[in-house]
Order: C-alpha cells, then structure tokens, then sequence
C-alpha cells in the first residue's frame, strides 16, 4: 500500500481471507500527509470543544430521591402516602442538655426551645414543629400540667420525642424545600436551623446538637461529593503521572495520555449536560474509570510504536504499524466495553445508569482520541531505536513466561480447582446493605443514627396504611383486627414503638364528633388520620437495621397480615429506608442478570470472529473465572453483595474482556502466518507487555477509590481491583497454559 493509494477520509475495510476459518480485520486508512492530518485532527477536536460546552448543563441532586426513578411504583407509593398525610422530608435536631442535668431539670431550657420553635415556624420551608417541649413539665410553670396526666397518644408521642434517659429530646421539622436536590438550598437550610439552634440552646445554655433525619442524610451526601472531588483528581493525576513516567521514562508520554483520558471526561459529561442529567455522589467516580480506561485504550497502540521503533522502524512507520496491527482488537475491545457498561442501564437506579451511559460515552470518546489526536501527537514524537529497547526490556514479562512455559500443567490443574471451589463458595452469596452505614463511621449523620437506636426509638420507620369500611359490621370487624394486628407487632422483637390514631377516633362518626374538641393538626393527627377517618396511618420505629432484614420483617408481617386479618385492608411498609433496601436488592438481581448475558454475547462474539469454538470457550473461562473467584472468595468471607458490590458485577465483563481479546485475536493471526509454536512467542512478545501495564495502570487508577469516603465507591473500587488482578493473572499465566496445549494451540 503506497501514499499515493491513501485516502483522506477513513475507510472502514473488511478483508476476508480465502480459508476454511475467516478472520475479520479493520484496516483504517488516513492521508498521512501533514497538512491533511492536521485538518482531521482540527475538525474532531472542533467536535469535542462543542461537546465540553455542554458540561454547564451538567447539575448535581444532593437528594436521597435522585437514586430512584419518578416512575418507580415505590416511589409513587410513598408519595401517596406524603400527601394523604400531609408528609414531609423531616429534619431531627437532637437536643441533649450539659452533665448534670435532665430535661426537666435543666434552667431555662423549655422557655428557650419555645422561642427557638417559634422561630424555626418562621422559616419558609417549614411546614410543621413537633417538640420535646410539649411533653416535658416546666418546674417553673405552676400551672403545667404533670406527666401523669397524659394521655395514651400523648404518651406515645412523648416516648418519640424524649429520650430514654430523658438527657435528650427531639425537635422534628417537616420540610419542604423549593428545589429538594439543590445541594446549596439543602446546605443554606440545614445552616440556618443549626445557627438558631447554637443561638438559642448551644451557646447560653450549654447544649449540644445534631441534626438527623432525611434533610441530614443529603448532608451526609453532600459531605461525601467534596471530600471525594478534592481527593480523586490530583490523586489520579500523580498517580497515573508516577506510573506513566517510571513505565516510559517520558514526560511527554504521561501527559498525552492524561490528556486523552481528560477530553474524554469532560467531553462525555458535556454530552451530558446538553440533556440536562443530574448527577449524585456516586457518579464522582466515573471521571476516574473514563480516564483510566482512555489510557488503557491507548496503551496498545503506544507500546506497539515502541515494538516497531525497537525493531528499526522510523517513528511515523511505527505508528502506522502499530495502529494496523491494533485495529481490529482495539475496535472491539472498545465497543465491548462500552456495551458492558451500558448493561448498567438494567438498574432500577437513574445514578447507576448514568455511570454506564457516561463511561461508554467516555469510551467511544477516547477510542476516537486514540485514532486521531493520539495518533497525530505519536506520529511527531522523536524516538530512538535504543530508548525503546530499553522500555521494553523493562516491561518484558521473559521471566513469567519460562514459569507458565515449565508449569502449564500445575497452572490448569490448580485454575480449575479453583473455580469448582468458587463455585461451591458462591451458595454462601447474600444480597444485603444498609444505606445509613454509607458513610464514615465518624461523620456527625452516623453519630445522630446511633443516638436515635440508642436514646430513641430507633432511626428506621415503616409506614402502613389501614382503609376503613363505612359499612358499621365492617368497620367494626376491621378495628377488631387492627387490634390484633397491634398487640402481635407489640410483641414482636426489634419494634420500639406504634405510632397510630387513638382506638376511639376509628370508630364511625368518632372523629366528626371529636374534630369539634380538637384540632387535628395542633395534634399531630391529621398525620395519622385523614379528616374523612377512612384511612390511618400505622408509623413503625425501629433501629437501624440492613436492607435484608428490613424486607425480611415487612415480609413477615404481609405474611401474618394474609393469614390473620382478611378483612383490612391495608398497604404498606413503606418508608425511604425500605425504598432503599428493595432498590439495593432488585439492583443486584439485575445486575447478576446483565453479568451472565454480557458473558453470552461476548463468548458468542468472539467464536462468531475467530470461528472457533475453543476459543470461545477460552475466552467464557478466561472471563468468567476472575469474577467467579473474586466474588466467591468475598462470599466465603462473609461479604454481602451491596449497592457498590452488585454495580461492579454489572460492568467488569466490559473491561476484562479487553486483554483476552488482544491475546486471542493476535495469537490466531500469528498462528496462520508463522504456526503455534511461534506465534504463542509472538504474543509473549508484542501482547503480553501492553496485557500487564494496562491492568497495571487500571488497578493503581482504582486505588484512589479506596480512600473514599462513600461506602459504595470504596467496595465498587475494592471488588473492581480484585477482580482485575484476578483477570490479569488469568491472561497472563492461565490462558497461555491453556494455548500451550497440543490439543488446543492448533484449534485457536
């Protein structure tokens, strides 16, 4: 092929060799000559500087609401329940008095946690104020009224509201904000309830404060992004500049991949913000995985340069060659991918979703970078024949080669009984997670959890709602239940207190009559009971407890209810933290599902191009195996399978897959043009360097996720590690164990 034949568009050709076995290879062709180069690379970076504007449209939900779909039928279901009930998102601020002291006893407290009420009402966002101080006896009021004198409901509400210890009391705000996921309006409310807090208690009275409830999980939220955002980019940069530099010995080098991996994130996220996404505190990973795997897209081509300049070539032929040769594996390890994370688009969760659409994104994005603006920047560097020699010799695998080549047997033998033992491991696999434990342990949110279990009654609520006949024999037999339905969950373990109406506002005609003594929302009962008294409203407290026990007990109680009570009518438990608990199980269900179809088709894609149907089943073991045995080892250890756990399930397929289809697609080729022998050499030679440095670079890439402090990035990046060890060791010694077979080496 002469320039002269060259053409200045790219041309997407497929060559179909005259065997019994075809192999498919894309060959892109591009003027070389300089100016048309230039002229390519200005237009397509013309077209990502249009895509970066864009990432102004890009805004973040700090709201727990944001990790659920409006058309969730959970979600609906709760905010039924929200506006039958006039519910809002609470914020709790725990009041606890200095040592010493209790709250009935502690001088001037009750006085000033009136006046801090009345101003808190002022607030705009406040629909309501329920405070300990209706429940607590001022001793400096003569005229109040004892404890003693309460009745049932007041008690309940009371044993909400005061601690245990009566050191502690709750004031529970029910809040509506004018743009829920705002992370500054959510940050300017929480300021300002906490500055009338120190203003009233804190400072004059000694008191201490935190502040629980939904409003302070967005918080918590909040807190995560900006402890992650200041932590992941300059610890990415030096990483991946550290490794880079000591892999190649060249500034120059790092940057341009750093680079590549940059107009990537930041043309993806632009693409995104023309459709207006929002984005939450588990999307702030994603520039990492998009960065990472742009230079591990790249890494092939760059070392494939280096193999040709070693060889004798001059730099511009070296590029040209290597980016032949690189093609047809780049192309598909790039689209398979991207394909693998978009299976995230399985998830019943809009911010996981977005981490497939926006990592593909990033992918297809980078592999353009790789074919254009990589290969221009490659194609001018100055590069000689010794200096390439020498960054060869130091990534050369030579020693782990002759291991593989002397223990192939051993390395099969012992591969296989581990995956039988995986195997059995994976039948301890439990799907469990507990939203509050997202975050540190020492974060001001957890503290206000385990004060709630600990003080309170508990930091979980479930929500049932009973429907009452008109019918009086219905109705009757109704309350008969609900009866029964009460005194069992009284007895059952883990519940700390029933919130309900009094017995006496159910029956019929009660609460007209009872309306003209009281006033419903003074008390708090139009939260409980609708004006109409034809629904109730059951609230549950418990403690803290994870997803899988949590749906496990509203399963129990659904039992009973099916098998006690035929006659009510009743829907339930509902409450955000069991939103939670069925998004993180349906989530990981899903995700196991996507992990088993993308392992189909990419087995089925590979036999497809290689029309062989062992390497096929290489490439289903080679794949598979990494994940069976990192997830059954996490199994055996007695780790459940959580939010961040089941993502990583979603997407590993995508990125292992890439290094089995270099040295699958490579060494076929070798072999048709020199025999076995030689071209399992060929792939030590040429594949297995690029194999180990891109693993190597995608695993330190990872790293920075462990420091996080959002629980779900910290295992997603934990388990990805893993699993890419595992897949590195797989491609590296057990694949070419398998190639190196007599029965096999022929059949690839």
């Amino acid at each position: 092929m002469t320039r002269d034949h060259e053409k200045l568009n790219a041309l997407f050709i497929i060559q179909s060799h005259k065997r019994p076995h075809k192999r498919i290879d894309i060959e892109v062709r591009v003027q070389d000559h300089p100016l048309a180069r230039g002229l390519v690379l200005l237009a397509v970076m013309s077209l990502y500087l249009f895509a970066i504007t864009g990432i102004t449209g890009v805004k973040g939900n700090a709201s727990y609401r944001a990790y659920f779909s409006e058309q969730d039928d959970r979600v609906k279901q709760l905010d039924e329940i929200n506006k039958t009930f006039g519910l809002f998102d609470p914020l709790a601020v725990i009041v606890t008095v200095p040592e010493g002291e209790t709250l009935d006893t502690s001088p001037g407290l009750l006085p000033a946690v009136r006046s801090l009420q009345d101003d808190l009402e002022s607030l705009s966002s406040v629909k309501y104020v329920t405070s300990f101080e209706s429940y607590v006896v001022d001793p400096e009021d003569e005229f109040a009224s004892p404890i003693e004198s309460q009745t049932p409901f007041q008690s309940t509400v009371a044993s909400l509201l005061v601690s245990k210890d009566r050191l502690s009391g709750l004031i529970v705000l029910d809040v509506s904000l004018d743009s829920p996921g705002d992370a500054k309006e959510i940050l300017l409310f929480n300021q300002k309830v906490q500055s009338l807090v120190d203003q009233h208690l804190n400072q004059p009275l000694g008191t201490t404060s935190l502040l629980s409830g939904a409003l302070a999980l967005n918080t918590a939220y909040i807190d995560v992004v900006k402890h992650d955002i200041k932590l992941f980019a300059p610890g990415l940069i030096l990483l991946m500049m550290a490794v880079l530099i000591a892999l190649f010995r060249r500034l120059s080098i790092a940057l341009l991949l750093i680079a590549t991996g940059t107009l990537s994130v930041l043309s993806a996220f632009g693409i995104l913000g023309y459709f207006q996404i929002s984005l939450t505190a588990i999307n702030v990973f994603v520039p990492i995985i998009i960065i990472a795997l742009a230079i591990v897209t790249a890494m092939h081509n760059v070392l494939g340069m280096y193999q040709h300049v070693a060889s004798g070539a001059p730099v511009d032929e070296a590029v040209r060659n290597s980016y032949q040769e690189n093609l047809t594996p780049l192309t598909l390890s790039s689209l398979t991918t991207a394909a693998g994370f978009l299976f995230l688009l399985t998830s019943p969760s809009p911010p996981i979703q977005i981490v497939g659409i926006s990592v593909a994104l990033g992918i297809v994005l980078s592999y353009l970078l790789t074919l254009t603006w990589l290969r221009f920047f490659l194609s001018s560097m100055t590069l000689n024949k010794e200096e390439a020699s020498r960054v060869l010799n130091r990534i050369s695998p030579a020693p782990l080669k002759a291991f593989c080549s002397k223990h192939y047997k051993k390395l099969i033998t012992s591969s296989l009984l581990l995956l039988i033992l995986s195997g059995a491991a994976l039948t301890q696999l439990r799907i469990d997670d507990n939203v509050f434990h997202y975050f540190p342990e020492q974060h001001p949110f957890r503290t206000s959890l385990n004060q709630m279990d600990e003080r309170f009654s508990g930091a979980t609520t479930l929500n049932y709602v009973v429907r009452l006949s008109e019918q009086d024999t219905v109705r009757s037999q109704q309350i008969k239940e609900l009866h029964q339905l009460t005194q069992w969950l009284k007895q059952r373990p883990g519940i700390n207190q029933i919130l309900m109406p009094p017995a006496h506002l159910l029956e019929a005609g009660a609460l007209a009559k009872a309306q003209q003594l009281l006033n419903l929302s003074s008390s708090g009962l139009e939260r409980l009971i609708t004006p109409d008294g034809k629904q109730i409203r059951l609230e549950l407290h418990l403690n803290a407890l994870s997803s899988r026990a949590l749906m496990a007990f509203d399963a129990q109680t659904r039992q009973w209810l099916a098998l006690n009570t035929p006659s009510l009518a009743i829907k339930g438990g509902t409450s955000a933290e069991m939103m939670f608990a069925q998004l993180s199980h349906q989530n990981a269900l899903n995700m196991f599902s996507s992990l088993l179809i993308a392992l189909l088709l990419i087995t089925l894609l590979i036999g497809v191009l290689l029309r062989s149907w062992t390497a096929m089943i290489l490439a289903m073991f080679s794949n598979f195996f990494p994940v069976l045995l990192v997830y059954g080892f996490w199994s055996a250890t007695g780790g459940p399978i959580s939010l961040g756990c089941a993502v990583v399930v979603g997407m590993i397929m995508g990125v292992i897959v890439d290094d089995t289809l270099h040295v699958l697609i490579k060494y076929q080729r070798q072999r048709k043009a020199s025999g076995p022998d030689k071209a399992l050499d060929a792939v030590w030679q040429s594949v297995m360097p690029a194999v180990w440095v891109s693993s190597l670079v995608l695993i330190i890439a990872l790293l920075v996720g462990l420091l996080s402090d959002f629980r779900p990035i910290a295992e997603l990046s934990f388990l990805s590690i893993a699993t890419l060890i595992a897949a590195l060791l797989t491609d590296l010694m057990v694949l070419p164990a398998f190639l190196g077979r007599h029965r096999i080496k022929n059949r690839v």
